[in-house]
């Protein structure tokens, strides 16, 4: 028998469902900032793409062992206490890692944000699901799944923002302003005297009278970033013969041959406004390095500081069920008010041995894992390279690059909801073809995003909006309401904790085949690849087309023989 929603329990679950959906959302301010801090990196401490792989690897692997136990650690004792602690977790590596510590302990400091940032999926969707009955879940998590688009599309601009404003130059950004002054006055390059050359005639004096030893003067000092700011904000800097012997990184080189290649009236387009300034930063940055501060540190330290003051909201706010705020557990269904009625193997008298053995031995658990694997390697390969292929193969701003992306999450909102709403109203609370086609659509988007990549910015655009779209709305389902189904909200944690594990195995190895295939058969390339595991993905679904869950089964039957 149904129990009847009162005032009060409608107030907690729009808690419960506003605390975990900031909570999740804010996981990614400590985990999306890495990939726009990756082509600062490159330039600053000479990361490699194998270098990313490897780190991306690591974080990964921690992050998928973690799955695995949190989610059992979830169901036990909590998500109220598992997740802050993998809260906590994160924000110290995040702090550490703005630090630049030595590639060990970076590789380190990623393996513990990786085990913190494990605990938020699972111990998340165990926090929501004793709230809602299941034939609500399509719908309700559908929209709370935003949390990690809407997190990833917020992380994304605020580091983005961070690494990249202002413009224009401080006297705060030069690293090595002695060092900068003597390279500028001494004309060690064909890029000083052009500079040189550029500088008033009060600021030449100014150099001229610097003699090396000591720090520069204050009036040196805003004079130098004055001027440079002054040549940023005029023509194109780079020319053949003013950059010759002057070693630029492999990304700004092919930026540079890709500009080139382009028709004069294209070219000048292109190299307008910020964009122009920005290359222009880029190449003053390369031509004179660790002479200026990058910003890629705020990019840990400032999500850091945001995550601190959720994580004690979550503490402070949530509860792990009902049960907790005074209130009667909720039933799985109208006619069944059993704790467990998701699945008749699963009850509250079982232990947490013989709960791990039901998950563990369910077919759809292992399909949804299965498919789940695929559609987190493409995923993540996406989420964490994008910035980097737009900066490399497309000739992008950092600034442009990192904006953009945000169309991968933003449209992948409107996946989410998309699939959630079809799956309850359309397809019955069945998830499997809704995941299959959905796919099945990114599948065919991969295949023509290269070619609309090429067209213009606006065909990547679009492209790269349509790829959110048909990759969130599945991955979202599967990974959340469809993890709820296949078992029950008492082991809601452990089965997403399995299916996001498995994914995450996929994730983990998405860095070095997103290295290997870019390096050595182009970017575009990459997208094909996609193509592939998309197929498979929609495939693997499409086997339990008509699946829906036993108890449900026989809730329905229930209901038609008592008409």
């Amino acid at each position: 028998m149904a129990i009847t929603l009162t005032r009060e329990y409608r107030f907690w679950r729009y808690r419960i469902f506003a605390i975990t959906w900031l909570t999740y959302g804010g996981f990614y301010l400590c985990r999306k900032n890495f990939s726009i801090a990756m082509p600062l990196l490159t330039q600053d401490m000479g990361f490699t793409k194998d270098i990313f792989a490897k780190l991306l690897f690591f974080y990964s692997l921690f992050y998928a062992l973690g799955q695995f136990y949190n989610g059992f650690l979830s169901d036990k004792y909590g998500p109220r206490l598992i997740v802050g602690i993998g809260l906590f977790l994160s924000i110290f590596a995040n702090v550490f890692l703005g630090f630049g510590p030595a590639l060990f302990m970076f590789g380190m400091l990623l393996c513990i944000n990786g085990t913190g940032q494990s605990t938020g999926w699972s111990g998340t969707v165990k926090n929501m699901a004793p709230w809602f009955r299941r034939k609500e879940r399509g719908v309700v998590l559908s929209w709370w799944a935003t949390c990690y688009v809407i997190g990833a599309i917020v992380s994304t601009g605020l580091a983005t923002f961070i690494v990249t404003h202002p413009l224009l130059l401080r006297a705060s950004d030069l690293k090595d302003p002695s060092g900068l002054a003597i390279q500028l006055r001494d004309e060690q390059n064909s890029l000083s005297k052009y500079l040189g050359e550029q500088f008033s005639s009060e600021s030449q004096q100014l150099l001229s009278a610097y003699d090396g030893t000591g720090a520069v003067s204050e009036m040196l000092l805003q004079a130098m970033v004055s001027e440079l700011n002054t040549v940023l904000q005029g023509p194109w800097l780079y020319d053949k013969q003013r950059f010759e012997g002057i070693n630029l990184s492999d990304r700004t080189t092919a930026n540079i041959e890709n500009l080139i290649a382009k028709k004069p009236e294209q070219r000048k387009k292109e190299l307008k406004g910020k964009k122009c300034i920005s290359f222009n930063k880029t190449l003053l940055q390369e031509t004179y390095p660790q002479k200026f501060k990058l910003k890629w540190r705020r990019s840990f330290w400032i999500p850091a500081v945001v995550l601190t003051l959720i994580a004690l909201c979550f503490i402070t706010f949530t509860r792990n069920r009902p049960r907790d705020a005074g209130l009667p557990e909720i039933a799985e269904d109208d006619t069944d008010d059993s704790e467990s009625a998701g699945n008749p193997k699963i009850n509250s008298k079982l232990s947490s041995k013989e709960l791990l053995a039901v998950v563990l031995k369910n077919p759809i658990v292992w399909l949804i894992s299965l498919m789940y694997f695929f559609t987190k390697m493409g995923r993540y390969a996406i989420f964490f390279w994008l910035p980097l292929y737009m900066v490399e193969h497309l000739g992008y701003s950092l600034s442009e690059a990192g904006y953009t992306s945000i169309l991968f999450e933003a449209v992948g909102f409107a996946g989410v909801i998309a699939a959630g709403y079809v799956s309850d109203k359309l397809f019955q609370a069945r998830r499997m073809p809704v995941g299959a086609l959905g796919m099945w659509g990114l599948a065919i988007t991969c295949f023509f995003h290269p070619q609309l990549a090429a067209w213009s910015h606006l065909g990547n655009a679009i492209g790269i909006s349509l790829i959110g779209f048909f990759t969130y709305g599945p991955d979202a389902l599967m990974s959340g309401a469809a993890a709820i189904d296949a078992c029950s909200p008492k082991a809601a944690g452990l089965a997403s904790g399995v299916i996001n594990g498995v994914g995450s195995l996929g994730q983990m190895v998405s860095g070095f085949i997103v290295a290997y295939i870019a390096t050595k058969f182009g970017w575009d390339s990459l997208f094909y690849f996609f193509v592939a595991i998309a197929l498979i993905a929609g495939s693997l679904l499409a086997i339990k087309w008509n699946w829906i869950p036993e108890a449900h089964k026989q809730v329905s039957d229930n209901n038609s023989e008592s008409i």
